[in-house]
């Protein structure tokens, strides 16, 4: 065996499939498709090969993260309190972005308006609770026509459910 060749099969045995392709990629500047087939070729040529699973960390970081949250959501549900009734303003704070404060409905409201939805960059979204609907004002920039990134402005209104009444886009 070549060294090449050692050193990927020491990589599928310690870290797995897609750390040898990745390997085979950087090493030979091949396409994905290529080093795929490569490292393909190079299991079906060693049969007695024992491929790793990869790093089992993260899986294993998952698993736990799903058994805590099943332990949390079986706690409270039963303690045998009634659920707490949310006010308006906790119901309508919940229909923003906690990250970033955007509004998620006025977001793809703007994206579908937009001539480069791929370019769509939340600047800043301010509300006004008006009773009957919310009025909603997000400042976004995206590229122009012309490939030239512009700010502009979307002013909408949702009720408090947060179904959109109304949008329109300030230049």
């Amino acid at each position: 065996m070549q060294p090449f060749d050692n050193q990927l099969k020491t990589i599928l045995e310690t870290k797995g499939r897609i750390e040898a392709i990745k390997y085979v990629r950087t090493t030979t500047k091949v396409s994905l498709k290529e080093a795929k087939e490569y490292v393909d070729s190079f299991v079906a040529a060693n049969p007695g090969l024992v491929i790793s699973k990869g790093n089992n960390t993260v899986s294993g970081l998952i698993g736990l993260a799903i058994i805590v949250i099943v332990i949390w959501v079986g706690c409270n549900t039963c303690s045998g309190e009634e659920p707490k009734q949310l006010t308006r303003q906790e119901r309508v704070e919940k229909l923003f972005s906690a990250w970033d404060g955007s509004c998620p409905v006025v977001n793809a409201w703007i994206k579908q308006n937009i001539n480069d939805p791929d370019s769509y960059k939340h600047i800043e979204t301010r509300f006004w609770d008006q009773g009957a609907e919310i009025v909603v004002k997000t400042q976004f920039s995206a590229k122009n026509g012309f490939g030239g990134r512009v700010q502009a402005l979307c002013e909408a209104k949702i009720d408090s459910t947060g179904k959109l009444l109304s949008a329109n886009l300030i230049q």
